[in-house]
């Protein structure tokens, strides 16, 4: 009963909002299975994070409802018999599984909730933990316009195309790796494999790390051998 961890409907279609004149975002995860479809641009962000961060194995949107008095779970919201004016439905932004193998419910929102979403929340995390899971709401504050660009170019590098050519690279940016302590993105970028998209490919795959927050692409920030550590990537909670 995890949307994203294993291959079932949405309980909510957001892209059906569209013909109510509504924003709908979309976006192809490998950690997701396939083309996914979000509310907002909030959600689309936390969903860059969650694709590069190496602790989440797998994520999906709008799992599944919850009446949050009773702790029901079902598929979607339509599956409650009878809905009456008196229970409160809860369908979070994300189910997220971490290599540890916990469970995450996510609200997503770009800043502090209201105090009647609070109340609904401090329900559903009761509920939540009742069933296993751990329940977060996570604000976009942190989240910076140069992460999500950055975040943007990393996850290209995973695009199915490029697997074929991924060892030789990285077999490349080894090389580099042990030839400098740090490296400017464009210096590196001159001698790099498939130029920046080649450095990129270095950071996704702990060969190089970076700073994240810092805009790598105007040349600020430096870019050190990571000899495998991935920790760089760990953004999907800030």
């Amino acid at each position: 009963m995890h949307r994203g961890l294993q291959p079932v409907p949405v309980a909510r279609n957001v892209s059906k909002r569209t013909r109510r004149g509504k924003a709908c975002y979309v976006f192809m995860s490998a950690k997701a299975g396939g083309l996914i479809s979000l509310e907002s641009y909030e959600e689309l962000r936390r969903a860059l994070l969650f694709e590069i961060d190496p602790r989440v194995v797998r994520f999906g949107e709008q799992p599944w409802t919850m009446e949050v008095l009773s702790g029901e779970i079902q598929p979607s919201r339509e599956h409650f018999k009878p809905t009456s004016a008196d229970r409160v439905f809860y369908t979070p932004d994300f189910t997220v599984r971490l290599a540890d193998g916990r469970i995450l419910i996510i609200e997503v929102k770009k800043s502090s909730p209201s105090s009647e979403l609070t109340d609904k929340y401090t329900l559903a995390q009761r509920q939540c933990q009742q069933h296993g899971f751990e329940f977060r709401v996570l604000e976009g504050g942190q989240i910076t316009d140069v992460l999500v660009r950055n975040c943007e170019y990393l996850t290209r590098t995973s695009a199915e195309y490029f697997k074929k050519h991924l060892p030789a690279t990285l077999e490349q940016l080894v090389e580099l790796s042990h030839q400098k302590p740090q490296w400017k993105f464009s210096e590196l970028a001159d001698k790099a494999p498939y130029g920046g998209f080649g450095v990129f490919v270095g950071i996704a795959n702990g060969v190089f790390q970076a700073d994240l927050n810092a805009d790598l692409l105007a040349g600020r920030g430096e870019i050190t051998p990571a000899h495998g550590n991935l920790t760089h990537l760990e953004v999907g909670f800030v």
